[in-house]
């Protein structure tokens, strides 16, 4: 075995040159996709925060038009993190982002609401926006007519 080595001196150098090669290759090519993480994990949360607004504002328009018989009105909070619906002098909220695990999401939009009969009194367009990326965000807009959303980039 000492015969082995001392016929073979550079054997373990090469082999750790080749080991750190090979590792800093490795990361090289690495690097750029770790770079474009953080903006797949913001549109992640986008995505998700936008499934939500849609899945509760269809169960809010399914109860008003089913179970309630007054109009609901929606309030954002001033930072954009919860919207609460109105009816009479109650309130409720509907959907709380921080909660949800999407305290980087900010809801935006003009105050519109429900009729009894569970359509849109006006157009109602909401804005979801990324608080740490500004440049990624989602509109969602209610027809009046057919009470359908449809959605789009800001």
């Amino acid at each position: 075995m000492k015969r082995a080595r001392k016929k073979h001196p550079g054997f373990l150098l090469a082999d750790l040159l080749l080991g750190l090669k090979l590792s800093l290759l490795g990361m090289a090519l690495t690097l750029p996709w770790l770079g474009q993480w953080k903006k797949w994990h913001s549109l992640g949360q986008l995505d998700l925060a936008e499934r939500a607004l849609a899945g509760s504002l269809t169960a809010l328009q399914q109860r008003t038009q089913y179970l309630h018989h007054y109009d609901i009105r929606f309030r954002c909070t001033p930072d954009g993190s919860r919207l609460y619906a109105v009816a009479g002098t109650r309130r409720k909220t509907v959907l709380d982002y921080p909660r949800l695990g999407l305290g980087e999401i900010s809801l935006s939009g003009a105050g519109g609401g429900f009729t009894p009969g569970g359509n849109v009194e006006e157009p109602l367009t909401l804005e979801l926006r990324h608080l740490n990326r500004p440049e990624l965000g989602r509109e969602m807009t209610f027809e009046p007519v057919t009470g359908r959303m449809s959605y789009g980039n800001p």
